[in-house]
């Protein structure tokens, strides 16, 4: 199930699992991941929900990759890939024996890539879900339909994400043409009735005159030969209205796409500074991009921290060494959506201007400002508001920690498009692999 941050796509599952009043057709019950958490560790979520015997709850986390170890710590102690892992094994084994659907909403937002890779051939293997996601690479590889919440309407089709949004881009250019076409036809068939109407008037207006040759008009010949030309008139008008009735039919769906811009402030020298990990030295270069590559708490948010000057209060897990320059200004998005809650200094209409280009509807931005508290956004519009505000604010060095985390699929093209700029420089972590590959950005590895 796909479509933009706030379309209903989470909302659509709530439905399916009851919580909201709705008309729902179905002859299954329906088990959601994430699940509510109850119990102390990862073993009570999976025997809470499923009411599974040991012995079939290690051999499904063992398909995840799972350490059976970590099921008996404490929750608290548990990455986030390791309670998203256990709520996976949790779902389908309630499932499985107890007769539910599965419904799954953004499995793979707290997993490196090794726990994505794991996942997705885990439910490559199961049969019969909705999964809501933003992971292209998920998506394409463990789907064989795809359900669009569109503008407009809720369209299905067989295939993967890839299938679905090259037939999308097609159909949108057709439209795209055929809206065109229309618009000339329009204002050819707008003048055109104008110009008969006047002639109609013209002709009226002379009927009880008199003719080149000094004789009295035929008034009756005249006012039919006006009411003839009239009606000209009110054809082409007619087909006018057809013509807009049928150009408003179109491009409904089409998703508001702008290019985003960036306006990067140039550094005095090529190279802004050196970053050393593991006695390798990675020159960051003035307009390059520059992936850190590493499992979860490997260290690459300390590092990407320290680039901006905020202290952390715990040994880095890789050690490192940089020396940045104090004339180098650098933007920040966190990892950690909580982290979102000052987005204050910024030039407020370039802000939302961006935000309305990554489809954030007008409803909405009116309620939306740098200065807003964002305790009430979602998670997908609360890493939107980081983006606009890093955007928003020019730099020299733009330090992005996951920024594809929560972004739906049409605002990752955008924001993969921008990224591309070739005087943006960039230092970012991200799992998923299409980014890094689409931006063609450099590897630092942190092991």
């Amino acid at each position: 199930m796909v479509g933009r941050n706030g379309c209903g796509k989470s909302t659509l599952l709530d439905i399916l699992q009851g919580k909201y009043t709705a008309t729902v057709t179905s002859g299954v019950l329906f088990s959601c991941f994430p699940c509510n958490i109850v119990g102390e560790t990862g073993l009570d979520i999976i025997e809470n929900v499923s009411g599974a015997e040991q012995w079939r709850i290690l051999a499904e986390v063992s398909k995840l990759a799972l350490d059976a170890e970590a099921l008996y710590k404490p929750l608290d102690t548990l990455s986030g890939g390791e309670r998203a892992k256990a709520m996976l094994a949790a779902l389908f084994l309630d499932c499985e024996l107890n007769g539910k659907f599965p419904l799954i909403d953004e499995p793979t937002t707290h997993l490196d890539t090794v726990g994505r890779v794991a996942v997705t051939k885990y439910l490559s293997r199961k049969d019969g879900f909705i999964l809501v996601s933003h992971d292209r690479v998920l998506l394409n590889s463990v789907c064989d339909h795809t359900v669009a919440i569109n503008n407009a309407d809720i369209e299905v089709i067989q295939g993967n994400y890839n299938v679905w949004r090259e037939n999308f881009l097609r159909k949108e250019q057709y439209e795209q043409t055929q809206n065109e076409r229309l618009k000339q036809d329009i204002a050819r068939l707008e003048t055109s009735a104008r110009e008969i109407s006047a002639r109609s008037e013209n002709i009226e207006k002379h009927k009880r005159g008199v003719n080149s040759a000094g004789l009295k008009n035929d008034t009756g010949f005249m006012g039919h030969k006006a009411a003839k030309v009239m009606q000209l008139s009110k054809n082409a008008m007619k087909r006018a209205e057809g013509a807009i009735a049928e150009k408003s039919e179109l491009l409904k769906n089409a998703y508001k796409t702008a290019v985003l811009k960036i306006y990067p402030l140039v550094y005095r020298s090529e190279k802004l500074f050196d970053l050393r990990v593991n006695d390798v030295t990675y020159p960051i270069l003035r307009g390059g991009k520059y992936a850190l590559s590493g499992g979860n708490g490997s260290g690459k948010s300390t590092i990407m921290k320290s680039v901006c000057g905020i202290e952390v209060d715990y040994a880095p897990p890789v050690p490192f060494v940089l020396d940045i320059p104090k004339d180098i200004t650098v933007s920040y998005v966190p990892q950690n959506i909580n982290e979102i809650t000052d987005i204050t200094g910024v030039d407020d209409n370039l802000f939302r201007a961006i935000l309305a280009m990554l489809g954030v509807p007008s409803k909405d931005l009116k309620k939306i400002s740098a200065n807003t508290d964002t305790d009430n956004f979602s998670s997908g519009q609360r890493k939107k508001l980081a983006i606009a505000a890093s955007l928003a604010s020019p730099s020299h060095l733009y330090v992005w920690d996951e920024p594809l985390n929560y972004i739906d699929v049409i605002s990752a093209e955008q924001i993969e498009q921008l990224c591309r700029h070739p005087d943006m420089t960039l230092l970012f972590a991200e799992h998923d692999t299409m980014f890094a590959e689409n931006i063609g950005a450099e590897k630092i590895e942190i092991v």
